[in-house]
């Protein structure tokens, strides 16, 4: 064998070495973007995830598992920062690469499957949420990672939102019970189970039992988390949900305030979750028959809402309904009218996606 052949061989053996550490670097960064991501550092997590993607794509390792997770990576950020329709496409290319080069089982799969359907949820695709949630708990029933416990929870969001309540309130509670047993009755991940499971008994009207399930979930809070924190600000906002549903107007009013400055400050400008809880706000104005306040608040939350899910959104429909109202109860016909037509147009595409 002459020289060239020893060239070429090396050559091979040194790109082999230089791919491999180059998928390594990108799994220890798009880990460091997630991590940034769930401390609330979006600026640090967006640029990190961004750095990661760009040195895949200049290195054309977009299609190896090193680049499926800078893909995974950014997707994520993305949804996080209510960019759905820019996320969906980076989870999705990061699914089937993944699909392509693992196990059918493996958790890696699983996790892009949950984050995916956060989007599809978001995005008002709840069946398509529900099935990529059940591909991912079917991969990880007999794992005890704290992955198992938050797909339980999310399969239990849209399964609220879709109506069936028993089995949500049944995924809830494996949730639950997953977490006591796996890391504890006062861990921040059993508290999510129970604020969800609280916020589900509330739509059921069973208020008693709600509160002593949101109850839990905040003294479980507050004692892992600072008071400013994002999932401080979440409880607050259950608990004037609940006062809500109680018509209990003044508490309402000054919980929903201190969760939307704690959320105002936390996430991205414009974020749905803020805008849900200026929407909640207006809700409140307008049980109280403060009607320009009730209308200045639906203004804003729909635009909000409308920036991260689109303007002929299913889940804009309640916002408009109640906006809408207020706007006929000041007399201001012809934009309540307005409101009120498009909502119809919204049911009647909905309609029409569904007999296809």
């Amino acid at each position: 064998m002459g020289p060239a052949y020893y060239a070429r061989n090396t050559a091979w053996i040194l790109l082999t070495f230089a791919t491999a550490a180059l998928g390594a670097n990108v799994s220890d960064e798009a880990d460091l973007a997630i991590r940034q991501l769930n401390h609330g550092d979006f600026a640090s997590a967006q640029k990190t995830a961004q750095q990661t993607l760009a040195a895949v794509q200049e290195n054309r390792q977009e299609d190896t598992l090193g680049g499926a997770a800078a893909l995974a990576a950014m997707g994520t950020v993305l949804q996080a920062e209510a960019r759905f329709s820019e996320a969906q496409a980076m989870l999705e290319h990061a699914l089937a690469i993944r699909e392509r080069l693992l196990a059918p089982d493996d958790p890696l799969i699983a996790y892009t499957l949950n984050n995916l359907a956060v989007v599809y949820r978001q995005e008002g695709r709840l069946s398509d949420a529900a099935s990529l949630y059940q591909r991912a708990v079917g991969i990880y029933q007999h794992a005890t990672s704290k992955d198992l416990v938050a797909v339980l929870n999310n399969l239990g969001r849209v399964l609220a939102d879709q109506g069936e309540h028993k089995e949500a309130e049944r995924r809830f509670r494996q949730a639950i019970s997953a977490a006591e047993k796996n890391f504890g009755p006062d861990h921040p991940e059993t508290s999510v189970g129970l604020s969800n499971l609280g916020n589900l008994l509330v739509t059921r009207r069973k208020f008693n039992a709600a509160e002593a399930m949101l109850a839990r979930a905040e003294t479980i809070d507050r004692r892992n988390f600072a008071d400013g924190h994002l999932r401080i600000g979440y409880d607050l906002n259950n608990d004037g949900n609940l006062a809500f549903a109680r018509k209990q107007w003044a508490r309402a009013e000054q919980l929903l305030e201190q969760s939307l400055a704690i959320l105002e400050k936390r996430l991205p400008a414009n974020h749905p979750d803020t805008g849900k809880v200026v929407g909640n706000l207006a809700d409140v104005y307008r049980m109280q028959g403060r009607l320009e306040e009730s209308e200045a608040a639906y203004r804003k939350a729909l635009r909000m809402l409308e920036q991260a899910w689109g303007p002929e959104s299913l889940q804009l429909l309640p916002t408009l309904l109640a906006y809408s109202q207020v706007l006929r109860a000041r007399q201001e016909y012809a934009e309540a009218e307005a409101l009120e037509v498009r909502s119809t147009r919204i049911r009647v595409a909905l309609a029409l996606r569904g007999a296809e």
